[in-house]
């Protein structure tokens, strides 16, 4: 359906999370997540057993970025879409607690139950903010962001160029970005194209390495990396790419 690649899309997108979110995953959606899926990808199992079981219910990710970060104290780290903010909570155990990280999702619901759990979480500096935005239209100023990190994000925006752009606007120079998502190495299969649901589950949202690399390179990222490749199913498999913005 070509009419979902636009704002129906994004629309379907929301609404389905906010529901997640509301009630934790059930069972019966198609979901992966929760602490089996964290453990599968490598999450450390320390920071695994301080999660209370109502927060992996909300936990939705498609890759582990945690390998990928080299967080110094001091530095400013947006986690987009982050919802319940369990990313940014195992950042701060395992990286550095002096770090300032920002939890970005359009959902209230994900934002209000990571903020109960966590609240801001000082440290020897920064803390853990919540912010709710479309990454989109991100309320912050140009090069404020040391990190920018997305797990199971990036797919669900219809219009990548739109994304990335808002991505480069405000990561610093030499700023990182850490992306966990589905990648394609092949055309996107009929089946994907007639199912609206598939831009919830980050399905017809994915891209080839080919096209990230085209989007990011035109936006000022270089370095452009893919790692850790798992097939989920053909074309689908599960990545982690990440950047590097230009010094200037």
């Amino acid at each position: 359906m070509e009419e979902m690649a636009g704002g129906n899309a994004k629309v379907r997108v929301i609404q389905t999370y906010r529901r997640l979110y509301r009630a934790g995953a059930s069972p019966s959606l198609p979901v992966l997540g929760g602490r089996a899926m964290a453990r599968s990808l490598g999450y450390p199992e320390d920071v695994l057993r301080a999660v209370d079981d109502a927060l992996w219910n909300r936990f939705f990710p498609c890759g582990n970025p945690l390998p990928y970060l080299d967080v110094r104290p001091g530095q400013r780290i947006l986690n987009l879409g982050s919802g319940v903010g369990l990313d940014a909570f195992f950042v701060r155990q395992t990286l550095s607690s002096a770090a300032t990280v920002v939890n970005l999702d359009i959902a209230y619901e994900a934002l209000a139950a990571g903020l109960r759990a966590f609240g801001n979480q000082p440290g020897e500096a920064g803390g853990v903010h919540w912010v709710q935005a479309d990454g989109e239209i991100l309320p912050f100023t140009e090069k404020c962001f040391h990190w920018v990190v997305l797990n199971g994000v990036f797919n669900v925006f219809p219009e990548k160029d739109r994304i990335v752009r808002e991505l480069a606007r405000v990561a610093a120079p030499c700023g990182r970005l850490v992306v966990a998502d589905l990648v394609r190495n092949g055309p996107l299969p009929d089946e994907c194209r007639n199912e609206p649901e598939g831009w919830v589950w980050c399905l017809n949202g994915s891209e080839t390495c080919e096209e990230i690399a085209r989007l990011m390179e035109g936006a000022g990222f270089l370095d452009v990396r893919f790692h850790e490749w798992i097939c989920q199913a053909e074309p689908f498999w599960r990545c982690v790419f990440t950047a590097r913005k230009s010094p200037a």
